[in-house]
């Protein structure tokens, strides 16, 4: 499961390359330290994620455990496998492309399709050890896509992604045993997982989806873990804490905008406006109305 409201839109490019329409999708390539990379925890997407490892090792967390990627190894997530790349260290370089191989019947070409079918939207999670080489191609389509956005890229892509077809790759599913987190990843994991919640109740408040089931979905954690999360660090439960959110908000926008008071309530994610009004007056003692005209902000002159 993607959610467009974690990973930022992406510039996509397309190349019609014999029965093979390859879309590269434009990803914050970080080729060098990513201390600063915006931290997630476990996530899907509906696309192939491609990272390759050109100096140092870094990690791949998986709900079965990690897996090391080392200087010159290739890795292929596939659509909705559950990972997260951990942070690295000084001196670590890798980069990463997501891309998408869509098949398309045509006659007298090469049948790329069928070539590149092993390795585009695999149910397995695709490793190529000891590859230099292609590690630095794919780093070069990187840097090219985000110079460029030409085809160029592509078709530097499509040779490497040929090439892969024809190596031995170690092949990992989803309920895989690998290597046990330690307690430094694990401790990483879960300032991960504080990140992406704290970014779901302040940037995504307003989403009138956004329930304590789904959140705990996007998070790959139970409800009751999260409930238990919640209470530790924001002092409520996932609803309370939301709302409280959401109220503090609508009180700004009414004092603040001329918004109807049904838009302030649509727009900070409350199902309807007498849902809204219930719990604006349970909280501030007033209705909307009352308290846009007690604390109306003057306009300024």
């Amino acid at each position: 499961m993607t959610d467009n409201i974690f990973f930022p839109p992406k510039k996509e490019h397309t190349l019609q390359l014999e029965n093979v329409t390859l879309r590269m999708l434009t990803y914050p390539i970080h080729s060098k330290s990513d201390q600063s990379v915006r931290l997630y925890a476990l996530h899907t997407h509906a696309h192939d994620e491609l990272f390759a490892c050109l100096e140092g090792s870094f990690h791949l967390q998986t709900e079965s455990g990690l897996l090391t990627v080392n200087e010159g190894d290739i890795v292929i997530v596939p659509p909705d496998f559950p990972h997260h790349k951990l942070p690295t260290s000084d001196g670590t370089k890798w980069c990463c492309l997501d891309f998408v191989c869509v098949g398309r019947r045509r006659a007298n070409t090469i049948d790329l399709r069928k070539q590149l079918s092993a390795l585009c939207n695999s149910k397995q999670l695709l490793i190529a050890h000891n590859e230099p080489a292609l590690c630095r191609e794919i780093a070069k389509a990187a840097d090219m896509l985000e110079s460029e956005g030409s085809v160029l890229p592509a078709l530097r892509l499509i040779t490497v992604l040929t090439e892969l077809s024809e190596k031995p790759l170690q092949r990992i599913a989803a309920g895989d045993t690998l290597h046990a987190p330690t307690p430094e990843t694990m401790e990483l994991t879960d300032i991960n997982r504080l990140s992406r919640l704290d970014y779901l109740i302040n940037g995504c408040f307003v989403d009138p989806t956004l329930t304590l089931s789904r959140a705990a979905k996007l998070l790959y954690i139970s409800e009751r873990q999260l409930e238990r999360i919640m209470r530790k660090e924001y002092g409520g439960s996932f609803h309370h804490v939301l709302t409280e959110k959401r109220l503090e908000t609508a009180a700004s926008m009414l004092t603040e905008t001329d918004l109807a008071v049904e838009q302030i309530s649509s727009d900070t994610g409350f199902p309807s406006k007498a849902t809204f009004a219930r719990a604006f007056q349970k909280k501030y003692g007033e209705t909307p109305t009352r308290y846009r005209e007690l604390h109306r902000v003057p306009p300024q002159r």
